[in-house]
């Protein structure tokens, strides 16, 4: 809003209830907390789902993609850093999936490559990864408090390999490690090196 936003969207196809994730997530309460009414807190409109080809996808080809997060002045992608069953974990890349429709869970299978596929055409301007508490297993949604580690931390990049690679690290593994991660840096989509990203640090 300071930067002069016409107006700020925040949205999410959650896999669960939207009304209880909204609200047990904080997300509403941080809303109203803004007190400003251009910044609105919106449920997915399913008819908003638009196919969109994916002309350099190597396993997707097309897919129902939401159109708000397409035609976004600034589309901002925010993903919660959390351990994952099927992925290691939830990231920049992988937090994708809730702006798509159609039958997610059938991405599943060679999940690493699609997530990838669909970076190319989900841009995000800026990914900033959540690394206030990070979910360390049994993630996503199995996790108790004692899997919870709080780190204080944000990562925010206009690469958004860079900042799931470097997001991987809280965890104690590797870039490499994370098939997105692998896939979308050989498709040319951005560095998975820390060691040749320039890393700025800053305590608040």
């Amino acid at each position: 809003m300071e930067a002069g936003a016409a107006e700020v969207r925040v949205f999410d196809y959650t896999c669960n209830e939207k009304r209880r994730c909204y609200n047990n997530s904080g997300m509403l309460e941080a809303i109203k907390s803004i007190g400003n009414k251009k910044a609105k807190l919106y449920h997915v409109d399913k008819r908003k789902f638009v196919p969109v080809k994916i002309a350099k996808g190597r396993s997707l080809k097309e897919w129902k993609i939401y159109k708000d997060a397409l035609t976004a002045d600034s589309y901002i992608n925010v993903p919660v850093a959390k351990h994952h069953g099927l992925s290691r974990l939830t990231l920049g890349l992988k937090n994708s999936m809730g702006v798509i429709g159609g039958r997610r869970g059938s991405l599943h299978h060679d999940l690493g490559q699609n997530l990838a596929d669909l970076a190319t055409v989900i841009q995000p301007s800026l990914t900033i990864v959540d690394a206030t508490r990070i979910l360390l297993n049994n993630g996503p949604q199995g996790g108790s408090i004692e899997d919870v580690k709080q780190m204080d931390t944000l990562i925010g990049s206009t690469d958004p390999v860079a900042a799931d690679a470097l997001a991987t690290t809280l965890f104690g593994l590797k870039p490499n490690d994370i098939s997105s991660t692998v896939a979308a840096h050989r498709m040319g989509l951005g560095q998975m090196d820390p060691d040749k990203m320039n890393i700025i640090e800053r305590s608040v």
